[in-house]
């Protein structure tokens, strides 16, 4: 790039050089780069504050409920809106807001994210976001949610949200993430995510598979109601406090292959039409199946109970 142009995008630079980390399309990771930066991509969240959001609203009318949305980027179809590695400062947000394709690869949020009630007809692409405040997906609609080592530094709320298929593969929770009452409508990968506080998936469905392998829960996992239409796989996740199934539904396969629970495990009440493998997991305190109904014979060699387990009564 020129001297006096960005060294991520080109555009004109503004302010100071800087140095920041962005997400490469290139090697798929987050990466130094150092140098003059436009308005959207200069790290200076707090200097640019006002000016970011006029320039923005100059550019585009971003709260029209109407598409085309979005910067364009002239290098692929204009219907791809591009805010990747784009530092957003505190400020308005998108929520309502109309996207055919959300592209913020690597954007880094300031504040309060606030994508509440809005539609992306196709994929959202929030691949290594930074998520530095709250982030706000209540009631949102996306065709393909990509948020795959997307870090999360508050309070995430996707009550309510529709997806396609969702990819949270080594997403990083740091606050409190709710995902009462969503929609998966395709595969959802939660993959290696790691949750520090407390994970609600109370009421949510699961219409693809659902994976969960290797995951981290730190704090209490809520899983009250909740319904898998095709396998659930928690292989070798990890629950530190509470997990609660509590009359959860799994149609098909539910994998606990070496899954460790530290603290109550809570399956009252649940439906288990598949093969149930327990197989190798560790109940570190109580582990209770009070009411559950497996369908098939579970299978729990060589799984490991702290305590004595509660099993359904045997039917006479």
């Amino acid at each position: 790039m020129g001297k006096n142009l960005c060294a991520i995008c080109g555009r004109p630079a503004w302010g100071a050089k800087a140095e920041r980390e962005w997400w490469s399309p290139e090697s798929w990771k987050r990466d130094l780069v150092r140098g003059p930066f436009c308005i959207y991509h200069h790290p200076d969240h707090e200097a640019k504050k006002e000016e970011f959001w006029r320039i923005l609203a100059e550019n585009l009318d971003v709260w029209a409920h109407e598409s085309p949305f979005g910067i364009t980027n002239g290098f692929l179809d204009t219907t791809l809106k591009d805010f990747s590695n784009f530092v957003f400062p505190e400020g308005r947000g998108f929520p309502g807001a109309s996207f055919q394709i959300g592209y913020f690869l690597g954007a880094i949020f300031n504040g309060d994210a606030d994508f509440s009630g809005a539609r992306f007809a196709g994929p959202a692409e929030f691949r290594g976001a930074e998520f530095r405040g709250g982030a706000n997906f209540l009631g949102t609609s996306l065709g393909l949610g990509v948020f795959r080592e997307a870090r999360f530094g508050g309070d995430v709320d996707f009550r309510e949200a529709r997806m396609g298929a969702a990819d949270f593969v080594w997403a990083r929770f740091c606050g409190p993430a709710s995902f009462a009452g969503v929609e998966f409508l395709g595969s959802a990968k939660f993959v290696l995510a790691s949750f520090k506080s407390t994970a609600c998936f109370a009421g949510a469905s699961f219409s693809g598979e659902a994976e969960f392998i290797g995951s981290f829960f730190y704090d209490l996992a809520d899983f009250t109601e909740a319904s898998f239409g095709a396998k659930g796989d928690f292989r070798m996740a990890n629950f530190y406090k509470r997990s609660l199934f509590v009359r959860a539904r799994f149609s098909a396969e539910a994998g606990f292959f070496g899954t460790s629970f530290r603290k109550l495990a809570d399956f009252s009440g649940s439906t288990l039409l598949g093969e149930a493998d327990f197989s190798l997991a560790k109940f570190s305190r109580s582990a209770i199946f009070q009411g559950a109904e497996f369908r098939q014979k579970p299978d729990f060699t060589l799984t490991k109970f702290g305590r004595n387990p509660v099993f359904p009564a045997e039917k006479g």
